[in-house]
């Protein structure tokens, strides 16, 4: 099993951030290629992708980050300094859906554009978050309650450790999590050549991952604040779930204007 930090020589980066720079690596691969035309090099695509979408990305990053930090503060108002040492870890997944909405509608003014944007990076979200459910399952973090292999002995070659080091055979939360972005991915690549308007692929994709994780927060054991019986990550999916609703019949009803 992996250790939680890689060590580069007097800094400690955390798997989960090494995950994460890779996803965005991945999903910036992605804006380029659909991007590039024959007629721009791959540098020109590189720096348009990157000037039309790096801000959004960048408000995601830390919207998700300060929604984590305020998530755990009673650790953070203990160590304040390490709020802001993010290569360690600690992204709220929620948070950064947030942010990313947020940050497409101060980058896009106009809703069809908004509409498209968001499109534009449903898959990049999708990478993002199978590379961040991966992370999890190397750094001990998302993990699922203990089973009983004398009932359930299939679950006992899923030894998974917790945020303590603790390996024992576990519900594996953080595997699911990455098959379920997997085919979240493939169902959205086939999603995009059956629905031209504006705004369903980004409003389906998100109804559908916030459903998921909503699933998948109640097989987790990991520690998090409870509110009416919920965990707050699973108030958060609910959120984001009737959002995904609300965008889609307003994209529904922008590509029924058009088509009109």
């Amino acid at each position: 099993m992996f250790p939680p930090v890689v060590r580069l020589g007097p800094l400690h980066v955390a798997w989960s951030s090494i995950s994460l720079v890779v996803g965005l690596a991945a999903g910036v691969a992605w804006l380029c290629w659909r991007a590039k035309t024959p007629e721009r090099r791959w540098r020109d695509t590189l720096r348009l992708v990157i000037d039309t979408y790096g801000p959004v990305g960048l408000v995601a990053v830390v919207v998700g980050r300060l929604v984590y930090v305020l998530v755990q503060g009673s650790y953070f108002i203990e160590h304040p300094a390490e709020a802001l040492v993010v290569w360690q870890g600690g992204i709220s997944a929620q948070g950064a859906v947030l942010g990313l909405l947020l940050g497409l509608s101060w980058r896009f003014r106009t809703w069809p554009t908004w509409l498209r944007a968001a499109d534009a990076l449903t898959a990049p979200v999708v990478l993002v978050l199978l590379a961040g459910w991966l992370s999890c399952g190397l750094a001990g973090c998302a993990y699922g309650p203990l089973v009983d292999v004398g009932r359930q002995p299939w679950l006992a070659a899923f030894d998974w450790p917790d945020l303590y080091g603790v390996v024992a055979p576990r519900v594996p939360v953080q595997l699911v999590g990455v098959v379920v972005s997997l085919v979240c991915l493939l169902w959205c690549l086939w999603l995009a050549r059956r629905y031209s308007a504006p705004g369903i692929l980004f409003s389906s994709a998100l109804l559908a991952l916030s459903l998921a994780d909503l699933g998948l927060q109640a097989l987790r054991a990991d520690e998090m604040l409870r509110v009416a019986g919920l965990r707050l990550g699973a108030w958060g999916d609910v959120g984001l779930a009737v959002v995904a609703v609300v965008l889609g019949v307003a994209a529904r009803r922008n590509g029924q204007g058009i088509q009109g």
